[in-house]
C-alpha cells in the first residue's frame, strides 16, 4: 500500500511549553509518510534550538524566523518552499 506524503507545519511564537505538548501529540501518529516542520516565528529565545535538542526524530525539521511574521506570513514562508500536495497547518 502506498501512502501520500503529508507535511505538518507547527508555527510557534514564545510558546515553548505549548509547542512541546503539540509535538508530543503529533509524534504519536503512526502515519508512515509524515514530515513535521516546526517554525519558531521570532520568539524571544531560539525555541527551534531548544526543541531540536529535545526531539531527535528524522521526520522533524526546525526553522527559525528572525522576526514574527504572523500566522499567515510564517506559514507562507514555508509553503513557498514545499512541493508537497498535502499540508496541515497547526
Amino acid at each position: 500500500m502506498s501512502f501520500s506524503k503529508v507535511v505538518v507545519i507547527i508555527l510557534s511564537y514564545n510558546g515553548f511549553p505549548d509547542t512541546v505538548r503539540c509535538l508530543k501529540s503529533v509524534l504519536k501518529t503512526d502515519y508512515p509518510s509524515l514530515k513535521i516542520i516546526v517554525a519558531d516565528n521570532g520568539s524571544k529565545i531560539d525555541e527551534s534550538k531548544l526543541l531540536a535538542n529535545k526531539f531527535k526524530y528524522k521526520r522533524l525539521q526546525f526553522v527559525r524566523f528572525p522576526k514574527n511574521l504572523g500566522f499567515s506570513g510564517g506559514n507562507n514562508q514555508i509553503l513557498r518552499k514545499l512541493k508537497d500536495k498535502y499540508v496541515v497547518l497547526l
